[in-house]
């Protein structure tokens, strides 16, 4: 009789430690990823794993995600804990699995954000952005980039991140609503035209040349 009233309580044990791991890992953890979410009319655009948002930030961003939409864009995202894998590669698999962005023009974007996970600067929460291929020639890595710097970024160091996110998906819907606007153009201006970078090359590569030829270089 007690061999068998020990067999259930270790049984009952070890239930009770793979539901707690399996709770603990609904958001992701370091080791494990997150099991990605669906996207639903009642879950709305945006999705919280952790339990740790703020409703009005969900509320405002599945507006913001309306705005998207009512442009013939969409914006999705998510909130976790952490992950194992990338965040891009976990934006991206979220974004395929949900079909996020319009079949005949693939111009979806999906953010992201893991709470317990620090960015590149070292600061948490860590967030990455997923873009379709229908949107990346305007959205490209380099905007995304220089978006987040701008909204995300600062306002995380502030230690309202929350409002970052809103910033970022408010400020990337203004770009997408007319890219030519003044507002973004000096972002333009910084880039270097790609004719500009060959011409650099071929002038240096002639430079070399002839320093190998001559041992002297003659301008």
């Amino acid at each position: 009789m007690r061999k068998v009233n020990l067999i259930i309580l270790l049984v009952l044990v070890t239930s009770l430690g793979l539901g707690a791991c399996a709770s603990g890992s609904a958001a992701g953890t370091s080791m494990q990823d997150p099991p990605l979410p669906t996207f639903t009319t009642e879950t709305g655009w945006w999705i919280d794993t952790t339990g740790r948002v703020n409703q009005e930030t969900i509320d405002r961003l599945n507006e913001l995600s309306a705005a998207y939409e009512a442009n013939g864009f969409q914006i999705a995202g998510a909130f976790f804990s952490d992950s194992y894998s990338e965040g891009w590669e976990i934006a991206t698999d979220l974004g395929n699995q949900n079909g996020i962005g319009h079949a005949d023009k693939d111009n979806g974007i999906v953010v992201v954000v893991f709470l317990d996970k620090a960015g590149g600067g070292g600061d948490k929460p860590a967030i990455s952005v997923a873009t379709g291929d229908g949107i990346a020639g305007t959205l490209n890595d380099g905007k995304v980039g220089a978006f987040l710097d701008e909204t995300f970024v600062p306002m995380r160091s502030d230690g309202q991140w929350e409002e970052g996110v809103i910033l970022f998906v408010e400020h990337t819907h203004h770009y997408l609503q007319d890219p030519t606007a003044e507002e973004f153009q000096h972002e333009e201006e910084d880039e270097i035209p790609m004719w500009v970078i060959i011409l650099i090359i071929v002038i240096l590569l002639i430079i070399v040349t002839a320093a190998d030829n001559n041992g002297t270089i003659t301008v």
